[in-house]
């Protein structure tokens, strides 16, 4: 495992501010043993493998098992345990753990003796540091690091639009309004129910008969402008029809969500955003967007596809992040009664009232954080 693409800091970062060095924390991974006939069982940990060894006896010989193979303490133990050579493994780490994260071992004699191997646990770091930028992007109310967004708004009729992810560094497409591409209906004489319905990547045709539920997936990825799409749609069977309205150069790639929406008899009408939207003016002070034509007021009809957030995390949302990010390591193994420690620099104390002084903690680090909360308007 590693730290999510999105997270608010690094695992050296926090290991370093936790004053973990090197191979800390080490702790155990699994335990080797060989309960065969040979004259001799060796175990190795290498920087991309175990190695095991066994001479003499029945089907004496060597097994690697790379790192790149079995990726986790579990897909090592169950790997171990899979060999033919009488080798026995108990997991004692975290199960997802990367082998790679295991130290390296010379050989060592497991014949009828358990070693037990032990492996750097950077993974419990890395969930905490996830479950840290998870934390605080949820007291924001928003994503920090740059990514592409593709959102969808009602309209409020005003000229200013608040995007959910700040700063925007980039807006490749701004519309205003939907407009129909395609109808679909199904005209089936013996169907009871049809709807439609689609998901960005698929139109999934479905209707009910006497003989049950039959669901066609048809995927844009496949059929990419409108007019294979219509194609397809008349060619699936089951009484499915097109209503072309003229735009079938669009690319089907464009077409909105649309849950279930019924088309026995009647059609419904698949739809993408309508009028480009430009001289955009993005104001950082306030983290909108300026049009002079202004946003027109309806439900659902503002598209926006934006690169937003920070290319580089600010040192204060970074120094928050790590702040939680001990306070989390150090729960793991904080007795719940405790009400202060102090260790070097670090020094905590439970609030009076709180419970393992969580709410005064959480009140501070809100508190810091006030400034990168997503507007609500």
């Amino acid at each position: 495992m590693a730290v999510g693409t999105y997270a608010l800091t690094s695992l050296a970062k926090a290991k370093a501010y936790l004053r973990l060095y090197g191979n800390q924390p080490l702790e155990s991974a699994m335990s080797v043993i060989h309960t065969g006939d040979g004259t001799a069982a060796t175990v190795e940990v290498t920087s991309t493998s175990v190695v095991l060894v066994q001479t003499g006896g029945t089907g004496a010989g060597t097994d690697t098992i790379l790192f790149s193979a079995d990726a986790t303490l579990t897909e090592m133990v169950d790997a171990i345990n899979a060999l033919t050579r009488s080798y026995r493994a108990v997991l004692y780490g975290n199960s997802a753990a990367a082998t790679t994260d295991m130290e390296i071992t010379a050989a060592t004699s497991c014949l009828s003796a358990e070693v037990t191997l032990k492996y750097t646990n950077n993974y419990l770091i890395e969930q905490i540091i996830d479950a840290a930028t998870a934390e605080i992007e949820n007291i924001c109310g928003r994503q920090f690091k740059s990514r592409d967004y593709t959102e969808e708004y009602d309209g409020q009729g005003g000229q200013y639009h608040y995007p959910d992810n700040w700063p925007v560094s980039k807006v490749s497409r701004l519309s205003v309004g939907r407009l129909n591409t395609l109808g679909v209906w199904c005209n089936s004489g013996t169907a009871t129910y049809a709807d439609v319905r689609s998901d960005g990547t698929n139109l999934t045709l479905t209707y009910d008969d006497s003989s049950g539920t039959t669901t066609a997936n048809i995927a844009y990825s496949t059929y990419t402008t409108i007019t294979a799409l219509a194609a397809q749609i008349n060619a699936t069977a089951g009484g499915w029809a097109a209503l072309g309205l003229g735009y079938g150069d669009y690319l089907t790639a464009d077409i909105l969500d649309l849950p279930a929406s019924y088309s026995l008899n009647e059609y419904a009408y698949l739809q993408q955003p309508y009028q480009s939207v430009s001289g955009w003016r993005w104001d950082a002070d306030k983290g909108r967007l300026w049009i002079p034509s202004g946003f027109s007021a309806g439900t659902q009809n503002i598209w926006i596809e934006y690169t937003g957030g920070y290319s580089t995390i600010p040192a204060d949302v970074e120094a928050a992040c790590l702040d939680l990010v001990r306070w989390m390591y150090n729960a793991t193994s904080r007795d719940p009664a405790l009400q202060s420690e102090k260790l070097g620099d670090y020094a905590w104390a439970a609030k009076s009232g709180s419970s393992g002084g969580s709410s005064g903690f959480m009140t501070e680090l809100e508190a810091r954080l006030a400034q990168y909360k997503r507007i609500t308007v």
